[in-house]
C-alpha cells in the first residue's frame, strides 16, 4: 500500500511512476470504480473554498502530486521530497493500458476544432484503440442545461467505457464525475485532458 500524506485532510499519495502504473494496472484487474485526481495548487485553493470539492478530493481512490507547489507544500510540512505525477502521465499510462486490454475510452472536453487531431494522435500512438475511442466535444457550460447534459450522459452511457476522462476545468470536471459516475458506471475515471474518472 502506498503512504499517504495530508493537505487540507486530503489523502496525497506519494508513489514513483513505476508504482502508480501498477497500481492503473491492478484497476483494470478489478470490478470497481476508481477514481483519481492530480492535484496541484490552483485545486488545493479551490478545496479550500469550496467544501463539495473537498470532499469530493477527500474520496476520491488516488490524489497524486501534480504541481510543483504540493510537492513543495508537502516537503515543508513533512521534511522530505515528493515525486510528481502529472495528469499528462496518467493519460499515457491509461492509452497504453486501454490499448493493451483493448478497453473503451471516453473523453468529455475540449473544442470541435481540436477533436479530429486528437482522435487522429491517439490512434495513431495506440492503433488498437481506433474502434474504442469516444471524444465528445460538448457545447461550452453544457453540463448547466439539462437537456445538452442528459444527453452527454446518454451518449457516454450507449459507449459504455471502462475509463472516462473528463475536461472541463477544475471543479467542474470532478463535480460532474462525481454527479454521474454511478449512472455511466466507468470503472476508471479521471480529471483530465491535461488531467482520468479521471
Amino acid at each position: 500500500m502506498q503512504k499517504t500524506y495530508e493537505l487540507l485532510n486530503i489523502k496525497i499519495t506519494d508513489s514513483n511512476k513505476k508504482d502508480i502504473r501498477r497500481i492503473l494496472e491492478k484497476v483494470f484487474d478489478g470490478t470497481t470504480t476508481a477514481n483519481i485526481i492530480t492535484l496541484n495548487l490552483d485545486h488545493l485553493r479551490i478545496a479550500s473554498e469550496n467544501m463539495g470539492y473537498n470532499q469530493i478530493c477527500k474520496n476520491a481512490n488516488l490524489v497524486l502530486i501534480d504541481g510543483i507547489g504540493i510537492a513543495l507544500l508537502l516537503r515543508k510540512k513533512y521534511g522530505r521530497n515528493f515525486s510528481r505525477i502529472t495528469g499528462n502521465d496518467i493519460l499515457l499510462y491509461l492509452f497504453s493500458i486501454a490499448a493493451e486490454n483493448q478497453s473503451r475510452i471516453t473523453i468529455i472536453g475540449g473544442s470541435q476544432k481540436h477533436k479530429s487531431k486528437l482522435i487522429d494522435r491517439i490512434v495513431r500512438d495506440y492503433p488498437s484503440l481506433h474502434n474504442n475511442l469516444q471524444v465528445l466535444t460538448p457545447k461550452l457550460n453544457f453540463d448547466l442545461d439539462e437537456s445538452l447534459n442528459s444527453a452527454v450522459v446518454e451518449e457516454v452511457i450507449s459507449f459504455n467505457p471502462e475509463i472516462l476522462i473528463v475536461a472541463l476545468g477544475c471543479p467542474r470536471q470532478e463535480i460532474w464525475i462525481y454527479k454521474h459516475k454511478k449512472k455511466i458506471g466507468a470503472k476508471r475515471n479521471s480529471e483530465e485532458l491535461t488531467k482520468i474518472e479521471y
